[in-house]
Formats: structure tokens, C-alpha cells, sequence
């Protein structure tokens, strides 16, 4: 039972060994996510996604066209087992790197916060799913 609790917090990133370790994730304002089956749609081109929270995304995109400073409008779409979430939103570049692009969101309304909390949901249920799923 032990191992099985233990799963599941490590599979939400809540483990005792993480939580003891100042790391510069824990610095954050919201928890960061895997990318995996996100994509950013940016003017007519898609992009897959390092890693998003609440606050922000990392864009696998070494020739988007954007600078550091520059604000773009985009939809992010999460693919979830049954359902996909699309969030049009804002965003700032904040960081750009050889392997992609650190966008800051701009503050989210209420409707975009409940978005994201479905998403989070579902991500967090399907996290769920897969470790209780037998080898």
C-alpha cells in the first residue's frame, strides 16, 4: 500500500524526497508539467511543448520568428484520453534558448483559469491511470 501511495505522489511530482530539496522548481508559482500531447498553434504552425503551467510554456521551437520581449496570441491545445482543451490565449517571450522559446502568459480571466484547471484534471487523472496500470 505504501508503494502504491508512493507512486502516486511521485507521478504528481509530490514524493518526500522532492519536497525536502530546495530546487528552482519549487521556486515557482505554479508546478511545471510534461508537454507530452500538448501542442501551441502559433499563426499557422504547431509546435509541441517542453513543459507549461499556469504561468507559463516552453516552446520547442528553435525558428518561430519571436524575440525576447515580443507578445503573440496562440491556442494551446491538451490532448486528454477523451477530450481535447483549447486555451486562446496571450503570451510574452521571456527567455529563448537553442532548444526553444519560455513564454510568460498574460493574467488569466476566470474562464481561462477554469480551463486550465480541466486540463490540470485531466492530467492529473490520466498521471493516475497510468500508474495504476499493471506491467
Amino acid at each position: 500500500m505504501k508503494e502504491m501511495i508512493g507512486k502516486i505522489l511521485g507521478s504528481l511530482g509530490l514524493n518526500d524526497e522532492e519536497a525536502q530539496a530546495p530546487s528552482p522548481s519549487s521556486r515557482r508559482k505554479h508546478q511545471r508539467l510534461s508537454g507530452e500531447g500538448t501542442v501551441l498553434m502559433l499563426d499557422d504552425k504547431t509546435f509541441t511543448i517542453g513543459d507549461w503551467s499556469q504561468n507559463g510554456v516552453f516552446i520547442n521551437a528553435t525558428h518561430s520568428g519571436l524575440a525576447l520581449g515580443d507578445s503573440f496570441d496562440f491556442i494551446l491545445k491538451f490532448k486528454l484520453p477523451h477530450d481535447t482543451i483549447a486555451v486562446l490565449h496571450k503570451a510574452r517571450v521571456v527567455r529563448t534558448t537553442r532548444q526553444g522559446i519560455a513564454a510568460e502568459f498574460a493574467p488569466l480571466t476566470d474562464a481561462l483559469q477554469r480551463q486550465f484547471r480541466r486540463a490540470l484534471d485531466g492530467f492529473y487523472s490520466q498521471n493516475f491511470s497510468n500508474s495504476q496500470a499493471v506491467a
